[in-house]
């Protein structure tokens, strides 16, 4: 089976489906590496071009292909026509020749010794029987249709050998000599390739302009979707910012996709809400672990009896039925570092079709800096119950800006550490802004407020965090200038600042966070944790508003006098 990169094909041309299928389940391509919907965005004559296949073979070299699926095609004086439309087309055989010119020109570059190495295009009519004696513009080898795809992965091989016999006889006979690409040169071209095709943009960072930054996955992300295609079970761990998140919504696209039924665990009723909305998938459901428990434990009652869920809570979760209707295919857990706990776990394993031991299902958590809400050595306990369970690492931050990073690291220095931080250009570091016994709050706040909209943030750019929760900020901070613009979480909207606690906001982010009453954590025992959840929620500015104790905390965590 070939590798294919992504691991599943959601194209609008059925030739381009059928010939994914029919290449990830060829013996022929198990060495193979196959990229779909590759996007050029230095492409050599258009401002960013596509190839419909890219495909690295390590006995040959690179092949491009360009898949053509109309039933009807038409050259009319040199002038290409698909199907009904009189829309004069770009040549089939140009698209792949310039494609492959334009790959080709960016792996010599970064990768030496790709020159040494075969690229070739070809033309693939899907639903056609296509084939011309004595063309000048392409070669008879370049030109497969349907009568190729019994055999398709046999058929490019077939074209490929026919090219490199050219080009040994017209250029030079030591074309293709060289031994097959290792297992580490393959791996650079896909490392290579990767950030230029695949890439994630949030509905949310759609929507505001400060946030419509494209948000590449890190290589190690990458390889963590294709490790769970490839894995029946796997537990990420990774400090915030490392994308986890993005990789559950993405997984659960994936799944969505093959057709399983998923279930997506969130604990933060927030985050559970802005997952479902981005995702807004049928097959695919997002839910807190405690309102799917109740939600279940009321459908499933024999008696018609309406549960609370502090009753369920006293019952116990694991002696909740889950009738079969109710289990799903494939599960994904984030926030796992509060969500597996021994009394959850037999709950949780009922959901999934084959349990947590035979199931399919993968969760992300930070179990090292996050753990809230109790509990040591989950990992250690889950597998105890489990059997062996692989865990893979997450460690470069995608989300914070580098200065807010080592804001947190130096001022958290049991907190764990990342590897590298992918934004790191040239931002404001965060602001630890000291106020006296006799400083007005509310001044300072609007004056945050107003540096922060002096440099184009939005209203709901802006989250207002504490330890407590502000039910009704537009009350509590009536003097303020923006009062009318302040919301409690629950209300949370477009257009407004919002007001909620630390623990609340635990897994969202925001591009502006503004934290207050920090010296209530002076006594907690996690305070740590609250700390290091709270500076990491902020992507690009982070403003402390400290009196004399939490200013005191503060620089004392710093080394700072």
């Amino acid at each position: 089976m070939g590798r294919m990169i992504p691991d599943y094909c959601n194209s609008e041309s059925p030739g381009e489906e059928t010939l994914f299928n029919l290449l990830r389940t060829d013996p022929i391509t198990r060495d193979w590496v196959i990229f779909h919907s590759l996007h050029i965005a230095r492409h050599v004559t258009k401002p960013r071009g596509e190839a419909d296949f890219l495909i690295l073979i390590p006995e040959i070299g690179f092949l491009v292909l360009e898949v053509k699926s109309h039933s009807y095609i038409e050259r009319v004086d040199g002038k290409w026509f698909f199907g009904k439309s009189k829309e004069i087309k770009q040549s089939p055989f140009e698209q792949a020749e310039t494609a492959m010119f334009s790959i080709r020109e960016q792996l010599n570059n970064a990768i030496p010794w790709t020159k040494q190495r075969v690229f070739m295009d070809i033309c693939w009519f899907t639903d056609l029987d296509f084939q011309i004696d004595g063309p000048v513009e392409w070669a008879n080898w370049q030109a497969l249709d349907v009568s190729h795809l019994p055999n398709a992965a046999e058929s490019l091989l077939v074209s490929a050998k026919k090219e490199i016999s050219r080009l040994r006889e017209k250029v030079s006979k030591r074309i293709a000599t060289s031994s097959p690409m290792t297992v580490a040169e393959v791996e650079e071209v896909i490392n290579f390739l990767r950030p230029n095709f695949e890439f994630c943009l949030s509905e949310k960072q759609i929507r505001q302009n400060r946030q419509a930054e494209l948000i590449h996955f890190i290589v190690e992300q990458y390889q963590a979707i294709d490790l769970c295609s490839q894995m029946k079970r796997v537990v990420f761990n990774g400090p915030a910012g490392t994308g986890k998140t993005l990789l559950a919504q993405e997984i659960a696209k994936r799944r969505n996709l093959r057709g399983d039924k998923v279930l997506l665990l969130c604990f933060n009723r927030l985050l559970a809400d802005e997952v479902k909305s981005n995702l807004n998938l049928n097959g695919v459901v997002v839910s807190t672990f405690d309102s799917l428990a109740l939600e279940l434990a009321n459908s499933e009652s024999s008696e018609g009896k309406t549960f609370t869920l502090k009753e369920i809570q006293r019952i116990g979760y694991s002696g909740l039925p889950v009738s079969i209707e109710h289990k799903f295919d494939f599960l994904i857990v984030d926030e796992a570092q509060d969500i597996f706990h021994p009394d959850s776990l037999g709950f949780i394993d009922k959901l999934l079709k084959n349990g947590l031991r035979d199931g399919s299902w993968v969760a992300f958590g930070d179990f090292d800096s996050q753990q809230i809400y109790g509990g040591e050595n989950l990992l250690g306990k889950l597998q105890d119950i489990y059997g062996e369970i692989p865990v893979a690492s997450l460690t470069q931050n995608c989300r914070n800006t580098s200065q807010i990073g080592s804001f947190t690291e130096s001022t958290l220095p049991r907190a764990p550490k990342w590897s590298k931080f992918r934004r790191d250009g040239e931002n404001p570091t965060p602001k630890l802004i000291p106020m006296g016994d006799e400083v007005n709050i509310t001044d300072v706040l609007d004056q945050t407020i107003d540096d922060l909209r002096a440099e184009k943030f939005t209203y709901d750019d802006i989250v207002v965090l504490s330890p407590s929760d502000r039910e009704f900020p537009e009350d509590l901070y009536g003097d303020s200038k923006y009062a009318s613009k302040f919301v409690n979480a629950n209300q949370r909207k477009p257009g407004r600042i919002t007001f909620t606690s630390i623990a609340k906001f635990k897994g969202l982010d925001s591009a502006c966070v503004i934290a207050m009453d920090l010296e209530t954590l002076e006594s907690w025992p996690q305070r740590e944790e609250y700390l290091y959840v709270l500076f990491t929620r902020a992507r690009d500015r982070l403003s402390i508003l400290a009196v004399a104790d939490a200013s005191k905390m503060l620089k004392k965590s710093l080394g700072v006098e």
